[in-house]
């Protein structure tokens, strides 16, 4: 799994973390989790096998430190309400 993960592609930290988690989880499970889960109902994602796959698949294509992996994940995890017309729902209200 990890060599498909690292093979998706990717030219920076951010592409690479972003590309990952588009194909691994759709929007919906996105917005369940944050990376430590501190504020119910978010879920922590750093103790999941997935979490563990993806940052070691970041971590072999752009050779990166663990502790900026987490917070490229936390800050795509932060950001899953406002994708796929998000956004533009929230504002219409």
């Amino acid at each position: 799994m990890l060599a498909r993960l690292s093979s998706l592609g990717g030219n920076s930290l951010k592409d690479t973390t972003r590309i990952i988690m588009e194909r691994t989880l759709r929007k919906d499970v996105q917005c369940r989790f944050s990376l430590l889960g501190r504020r119910p109902p978010k879920l922590a994602f750093r103790g999941t096998r997935l979490c563990t796959a993806i940052i070691a698949a970041v971590r072999a294509r752009t050779k990166m430190d663990i502790v900026d992996i987490e917070r490229c994940i936390s800050r795509y995890l932060a950001g899953a309400a406002d994708r796929e017309g998000g956004r533009r729902q929230r504002h219409d209200k």
